[in-house]
């Protein structure tokens, strides 16, 4: 977490300033300044002069200001005494007549004088004052409203000295202090004294100053002048800025297959044969087992009806779909209702492969009627999972054959059945298998009010790059003749549209997020083997504003605030800012057009196992690929040269021990993380 230490360097036992305190005498009867230094106090034994007293002073100092007070005076009344500071090698008077000064910092030596000149103290350089302030984090909290803690050791020995805390943003401050051990904090109680919690943030993302100072109050000393006229001042003081995000990641699969699929294989051990009554039964137990805050469950909108077995009731699809949705509200994952849409009457390349595209489709409510549910022009009307006799048929009839006629129909389902926000997610854009999507068709440009995201990996493998030969690129591509690059992430970017990322499983059997490898489908390829996919599934973090259900989950979709994950599950930290604008922008952001001095910011410090990954990169291209940074530290921090049009995006590569050679990571290992563009 933020680390704010206080570091004083300073005088221990120092005693209070008093009237009736007699000067230190050491054990040879010499009279001293308590700092060490031997007092002018007359003439010696052999003198006949009378004794004329005694002064003696301590202060310390900060850069910003310092601090004199009487340690010891005889002979001398207070209204005689003179407290000096010495700079560039003149002596000044700092204060007449008073037993504390706030003096100008920058003093190179103290001392005191009675006005006719007879009585002097030693000179004594001041002890050193010094706050030190620093921030990190070594939490995986940063998306939440931010939790600062204190170390305040050594504690202050000064007397007097108070430690103040500040937190400023664009709409105001808000001060704790310290008067001595005990901490107090007003609008909230610091309780122990290691911890304050700041008010959550009702204007998102901020950028923030804590400063940290050893202040004394001022009322009891007298100000040189030149210091500023105030309750207390400060001696030396710390500054940090730091980004308050105000979000915390909620994980989730938006890409999700079930029993009630065609091709959905719960059980391929029985051959895909599921159950009579309860298909799909335990699809968001099994996800929040996996660590997922939030699941969709996606089954193929072609058909109606599912029987589990030939005496098995004859259950409809899209009702036992909201049921198993209504069934999981309250567990502590967030249930998505929603389907997939299939484009069967695409447009077919030289080889044979539509280039139309895949959609999920996600909608906010837990209930919809059957018109929001509209599939493919599908050729099938009944289908045998696996190797045995579940049954799916009833050829839905609420049909689109293009984009365009899908989001007409959502409309009509609107206003027939009621608003509700809905999500046309396209997958596995860029590969062949089983469907790309070719950007450049002109019914496939994504209508931002629909298609805010697009699904860059899952267990197909990965959407990202339009050349394969950049580095880092040939990333869980099955082979080079099955990828279609006219369907990657980077050309949807470099066509202007803008889309965030998202990562789905595409699981078919029920179990999402899982360490159990590639999921099977139920397409049985001949008597002894499933239709099994090709690696890993994916994952996606939408960064969540409070309260963090599904309002806002579908809040951060539409706003690209996205991650994208392979697998592991880690909170990448990341921002952009520009000039002259206090505003802090997350991934999917459009910043303003105009926007100058920008700079991205990714922070993976203490967001992830380093046991288990003990190598990281963060690399930042543009939207043509090109690699603008890259730093195989857990942060990076780059300036851009914006123009209007460009994209930025972030991607991470973790690595495990297993995954490094002589010379470091190679492609083909490791794990990958992507952030969403910002775009200018």
């Amino acid at each position: 977490m933020f680390s704010l230490v206080l570091m004083l360097a300073c005088a221990r036992d120092t005693p209070r300033p008093d009237d009736s305190a007699a000067p230190p005498v050491d054990d040879t009867g010499v009279t001293t300044d308590g700092g060490g230094g031997v007092v002018d106090t007359g003439p010696g034994p052999d003198d006949t002069a009378t004794p004329q007293g005694t002064l003696a002073v301590q202060a310390v100092q900060g850069e910003l200001a310092g601090a004199v007070w009487l340690t010891g005076r005889t002979e001398v009344t207070l209204d005689q005494v003179v407290i000096q500071a010495q700079h560039d090698g003149a002596w000044a008077d700092a204060c007449t007549g008073a037993e504390r000064c706030l003096v100008l910092a920058g003093a190179s030596a103290i001392r005191a004088v009675s006005v006719d000149g007879t009585v002097t103290s030693a000179e004594v350089t001041p002890t050193p004052v010094s706050v030190v302030l620093q921030a990190h984090r070594e939490d995986q909290g940063w998306w939440a409203d931010e939790r600062v803690e204190l170390d305040r050791s050594p504690s202050p020995e000064v007397d007097g000295i108070q430690i103040r805390l500040s937190r400023q943003d664009e709409t105001g401050e808000a001060a704790w202090w310290s008067p001595d051990a005990a901490w107090t904090a007003s609008p909230q109680d610091l309780g122990d004294g290691t911890s304050l919690l700041p008010q959550p943030s009702a204007t998102g993302p901020l950028r923030l100053t804590y400063t940290l100072s050893a202040a004394l109050e001022t009322a009891s000393f007298d100000l040189q002048p030149g210091l500023p006229a105030a309750d207390s001042l400060a001696l030396a003081s710390a500054s940090v800025q730091v980004v308050e995000l105000g979000r915390r990641v909620l994980w989730g699969d938006p890409h999700l297959h079930t029993d009630l699929s065609y091709d959905g294989c719960e059980f391929p051990e029985a051959g895909c044969q599921g159950a009579d009554n309860t298909p799909a039964g335990d699809v968001f137990d099994r996800s929040h087992e996996a660590g997922l805050d939030w699941a969709a469950i996606t089954d193929h909108a072609e058909w109606n009806l599912y029987q589990g077995s030939p005496s098995g009731p004859v259950l409809d699809i899209w009702q036992r779909a909201q049921q198993v949705v209504a069934e999981a509200e309250g567990t502590g994952i967030i249930p998505v209702l929603g389907y997939e849409w299939t484009y069967y009457d695409a447009a077919l390349d030289e080889d044979g492969y539509r280039l139309g595209g895949h959609r999920t489709i996600l909608l906010e409510g837990t209930t919809a009627c059957d018109e929001w549910r509209v599939a493919g022009n599908g050729p099938r009307v009944s289908w045998d999972k696996g190797w045995g006799t579940t049954q799916i048929t009833g050829r839905n009839t609420r049909l689109a054959d293009a984009v365009a006629e899908l989001r007409s129909d959502l409309e009509t389902a609107s206003a027939d059945c009621g608003a509700q926000r809905v999500l046309i997610i396209g997958h596995h854009p860029a590969l062949r298998r089983p469907q790309p999507i070719d950007w450049a068709a002109p019914f496939n440009v994504p209508d931002p009010s629909y298609q805010p995201v697009v699904e860059i990996a899952s267990e197909h493998g990965t959407s990202e790059c339009a050349d394969l030969d950049l580095p880092w690129c040939d990333w869980r591509v099955p082979t080079s003749d099955a990828y279609f690059p006219g369907g990657s992430f980077q050309t949807a970017l470099e066509l202007g549209y803008h889309l965030g990322v998202v990562g789905g499983t595409d699981a078919h059997d029920g179990l999402g997020l899982a360490s159990d490898g590639p999921s099977c489908t139920a397409l049985a390829l001949d008597e002894t083997d499933l239709g099994c996919q090709n690696y890993n599934g994916a994952a996606t973090g939408v960064l969540t504003a409070s309260p963090y259900d599904r309002s806002a989950l579908f809040d951060g979709l539409i706003a690209r605030s996205t991650i994208a994950t392979s697998g592991p599950l880690v909170p990448v930290r990341a921002w952009a800012t520009v000039e002259d604008d206090p505003q802090v922008y997350l991934p999917g952001a459009e910043l303003p057009a105009g926007s100058t001095g920008a700079v991205i910011t990714a922070s993976l410090l203490g967001a992830f196992d380093e046991d288990a990954y003990t190598a990281v990169a963060i690399d930042l291209l543009d939207a043509w690929g090109e690699t603008l940074a890259t730093t195989d530290e857990p942060f990076l921090q780059v300036p851009v040269n914006a123009e209007e049009g460009d994209a930025f995006y972030v991607r991470v590569r973790l690595y495990g021990a297993d995954d490094l050679g002589p010379t470091g990571p190679t492609a083909g290992e490791g794990e990958r993380l992507w952030l969403s563009p910002w775009f200018f």
